[in-house]
This record gives structure tokens, sequence and C-alpha cells, in this order.
């Protein structure tokens, strides 16, 4: 087996407890659009899914790209209301903070840029990472892995060589996919 090259590490649900932040933004966005769903309700559906893989089931028939676009948008903005009830997967931090030291560590998230360096920012941890892949990166979200391919192609390091942190199966799928040995290792674990 090679060295061990990069890690490449996602986000909500990993890195940190969001779920029910996330759940809790959105809940409040769809309520906005006149669909009444309790955070409780969606956190299974929206798990380790782009906005435009949970909203269509959420939503039903009722649920159009233009839509699922505007309530994603409304979310972001209100979504930093919500950062105080994030918790970090203080375990994962202090093992990346260690690698830190010898090999390059990427964020390999279905949410977008902004949303993960407002967190990052928020958490005060966003020094621990060389690369960001977020959805704006690829225009197939997780589990396709065009978001981990494309990580190994920026890091210049290789699928065998690296090791991605997942708690999804999302997540893990796109790993595999990619060709990336993959460790379960969320956030809900400590």
């Amino acid at each position: 087996m090679p060295l061990l090259e990069a890690v490449l590490v996602d986000f909500d649900g990993t890195l940190v407890d969001s779920e029910l932040a996330n759940a809790s933004a959105y809940a409040s966005a769809l309520e906005e659009f006149g669909f009444l769903k309790e955070a409780s309700e969606i956190i299974g559906v929206i798990a380790g899914r782009h906005w435009s893989q949970f909203l269509p089931i959420i939503m039903g028939e009722h649920y159009s790209v233009e839509i699922g676009k505007n309530i994603s948008e409304l979310k972001r903005e209100i979504y930093p209301t919500f950062y105080a009830e994030i918790t970090l997967n203080l375990p994962l931090l202090s093992l990346l903070e260690t690698l830190k030291k010898t090999i390059p560590i990427a964020i390999v998230s279905n949410s977008t840029r902004e949303s993960i360096l407002k967190i990052l920012n928020f958490l005060d941890i966003e020094h621990i990472f060389d690369q960001i892949i977020s959805a704006d990166d690829v225009s197939r979200p997780k589990p396709e892995p065009d978001m981990y391919e494309y990580a190994l192609k920026q890091m210049g390091v290789s699928a065998s060589g690296s090791l991605a942190f997942e708690d999804s199966t999302t997540g893990f799928l796109a790993a595999k996919a990619a060709g990336i040995p993959c460790i379960n290792f969320s956030s809900y674990n400590f």
C-alpha cells in the first residue's frame, strides 16, 4: 500500500454535526414557501444530499427547479442564525491537526463553498484545510465520484494514496466510485 498522500473529509455529518442546524434552516426556508415541515421530519431525507436531490422528495409535485433554487438561496441567507447548533467533531479534528503536519487535507462536500467557509470561519478552523471541494466545483454531486475525482486532480494525489472520511451512504458511494478508501468517521460517533 502506498504512503498516505492526502486526506479528504466530508463536511456535514462528518467534520461537523450540522445536520439539525441544516434541517432547521431548510424547514424555515420551506415554511416561507408554504411548506410546513419540522426539522425532525426532513433531517433523514437531506442527510448527505444536495438540495437538488432532496427538495423534490420533500415537495413532491410542487417542486420545480426554480422554487428549489429560491428555497436553497433563502436557506443560505438564514443558515448563520443556526450556527450555534453546530458542533465540531473533536476526535476527527485532532486527527486532522496531527496529519496536517505532513500531508494535505481537503474538504469534499455537497455543500456550497460559501456555506463551508462561513462555518469554518465561525469555528475558527479554516487554517487546517488546503483545499475545499464543493458543489460549486462539479455538475454532479455525491454519490457521483466527480467531487472526489476533482479533489484528486486539484491536489495532485492518487486515489489509492488518499483516504476519505464520510458519514453517509452517498459519500461512501462517491469515494468508492473514485477508487478512494473510505472510513466511517461520523460526528455521531463521539
